[in-house]
């Protein structure tokens, strides 16, 4: 009778011993993360040969914006609405059927920083006198947070045609469609 008394004694502070290494641990584990993941995705343009398609994306880095009517105070800066995190962001280019043009190119985008890709359209060696058919771009944002914080969109996207002797715009687009998918885990 005592030996089993002893043996539930030693598997209740057994038991006990694995709760607190359970609660310690999960206290030091945090917050689960998850990727927030946004789309910006562009309407169909039809490029000439002669012609590039740039596709822009930027991390404004947005903060809130002064009063208007008091002075300015420089010596504080209002606080950011988004942490001053890099985002992944990839950029990418689609035929009219819907498939990828090339390869994604995948950046990251730090506080204030931008990039752009383009897709050229050079006039083709040989009898072939077909201009190039219709195509989109899309912009994917990537961010990690912990679950439940969902941090705002400070990625933005333009599209721009560009002449490609001369870099001279022709035509500047904003996202068609922008919107925010489901997080990953």
């Amino acid at each position: 009778m005592r030996i089993k008394a002893l043996r539930l004694m030693a598997a209740g502070l057994l038991v006990a011993a694995l709760a607190t290494v359970g609660i310690g641990w999960a206290q030091d584990r945090g917050p689960r993360m998850v990727t927030h993941r946004w789309v910006q995705q562009f309407g169909m343009v039809s490029p000439a040969y002669g012609q590039t398609l740039r596709l822009h994306a930027v991390h404004l880095g947005l903060t809130t914006p002064p009063d208007p009517i008091a002075p300015p105070d420089l010596s504080n800066p209002p606080d950011p609405i988004v942490p001053p995190d890099p985002y992944r962001i990839v950029l990418a280019f689609f035929d009219s059927n819907g498939r990828m043009i090339g390869d994604g190119s995948v950046r990251t985008l730090e506080l204030g920083q931008s990039t752009f890709v383009d897709l050229n359209f050079e006039r083709p060696a040989g009898d072939v006198i077909l201009p190039p058919g219709p195509c989109r771009a899309a912009v994917w944002v990537l961010k990690t947070t912990r679950r439940g914080e969902a941090p705002p969109d400070p990625c933005r996207a333009t599209l721009e045609v560009l002449d490609t002797a001369s870099g001279r715009a022709s035509i500047h687009m904003v996202p068609a469609v922008q919107r925010q998918l489901p997080a990953v885990q």
